[in-house]
Parts: structure tokens; sequence; C-alpha cells
């Protein structure tokens, strides 16, 4: 399984603030995290990372996505997947470049993935995960 994965940064100061607490970071705007496999046409996941938890090493989930892009038939479901979830759809074949979103809404563990598979018709599939990391 080929995996891209992205992370974001954290500030110095905020970083410092969360530590000296001990607790989950303070109330911030959730970052939405996006992870593909393919180069001209391929599979993508997506997260809305929020908070991190640095004392149980955890991290706030709040949607995920499962898309195709390129252009791309012959889709006939998407999944999305991760620490103590699984959401999945059925997509009509003849839909280019299928997408969808469902709402996690909930603290995962670091160290583990979010992933989205898309399943075609000729029985191949396609999976991108991104990495949860406290």
């Amino acid at each position: 399984m080929s995996a891209r994965h992205v992370t974001r940064g954290v500030t110095a100061t905020l970083l410092a603030v969360c530590l000296s607490a001990g607790g989950a970071t303070a109330a911030q705007a959730d970052t939405r995290v996006v992870g593909c496999v393919g180069m001209l046409a391929g599979q993508c996941v997506s997260g809305t990372m929020g908070a991190k938890n640095f004392t149980n090493h955890t991290q706030w989930v709040g949607w995920v996505g499962s898309y195709h892009f390129g252009g791309q038939s012959g889709i006939y479901k998407l999944d999305a997947w991760g620490d103590g979830f699984y959401f999945s759809t059925a997509v009509n074949p003849k839909t280019v470049n299928p997408a969808a979103q469902w709402g996690a809404q909930r603290w995962v563990r670091s160290g583990t993935f979010i992933c989205g598979r898309a399943f075609y018709t000729n029985g191949l599939s396609d999976t991108a995960c991104i990495a949860v990391r406290v």
C-alpha cells in the first residue's frame, strides 16, 4: 500500500503552552489534511484534524472524506476508516470523480492512520492514508 503522509506544523509558542498545560491544545480552527495516491488520476483521503491531547496522545478528527480525481469513472464504492470508525457508500459507476464525506467526530490515537479507498468495477481498488501523530 502506498501512502503519502501529510503533517502540519505547530508554532513554538502554542507548543510551549500545550506542553505546560499537559492536556489538549486550546480551541483552534480545524486543519484539513489530505493524502493522495496517483499522479494524474488517483484516490484521496482527507480529514479535518483538530486539537491534540499530548497527555493521552490523541487528536480530534471532525470530518473524513474519500474521493477520486482525474476524470475516473467505474468506481462503485468509496469508504474511509480509522481508529474506531468505518464509513462506506455505494457510488454510481458512471459518476466521474466521486466523493463522499462523513462525520467521524472522535479522538483518535497517535500512530494510527485515516484511510480512504475506491473500489473499481474491474475488481481493483486504490487506498490513500494519512498518519495521526501527536
